[in-house]
């Protein structure tokens, strides 16, 4: 039996999805995803990678999805952990797996749900301006959603 490029690009998505969500649990638990939960996406990104060079994606294109996980990276250095390290690495993950605007997309959108949720949060006086909250449930859902709306 042999699977064709974009079935395995398609599982690959689905996995990551999971992923996603499995770390959105822990990271509502725990505040905070290990070194070896990391080390999965980034061999799930790792694979998806070279299938999508197989698949005739051109190498350049592949650092280029590292963008927006290179930059959320970026701005946690410079913010002292404002948005943690285990986001920007998450979002670095999913360049490879979901494409450079579905992960731009993605992350906005999660970052739209966290901005209304905290509002929400703040108008029932339920947290105040420094409440830390867990990203990664948002991302889970903004990436989820974009990659619905690209399926259909």
């Amino acid at each position: 039996m042999s699977i064709s490029i974009q079935n395995a690009i398609t599982v690959i998505s689905m996995i990551m999805l999971v992923y996603l969500v499995a770390g959105a649990v822990i990271d509502i638990k725990k505040r905070s995803v290990t070194g070896l939960y990391l080390g999965m996406g980034a061999a799930i990104a790792a694979v998806s990678a070279l299938v999508r060079i197989a698949a005739g994606l051109p190498l350049p294109m592949v650092f280029f999805e590292l963008l927006p996980g290179l930059a959320i990276l970026f701005v946690a250095f410079v913010t002292g952990q404002k948005i943690g390290y285990g986001d920007g690495w998450m979002i670095l993950f999913c360049g490879p797996v979901f494409g450079l605007m579905n992960v731009a997309l993605g992350s906005c959108a999660g970052f739209f749900l966290a901005g209304a949720f905290s509002a929400v949060l703040l108008l029932l006086r339920k947290a105040g301006r420094n409440t830390r909250l867990p990203f990664l449930p948002f991302l889970a859902a903004g990436m989820g959603g974009i990659y619905v709306f690209t399926i259909f």
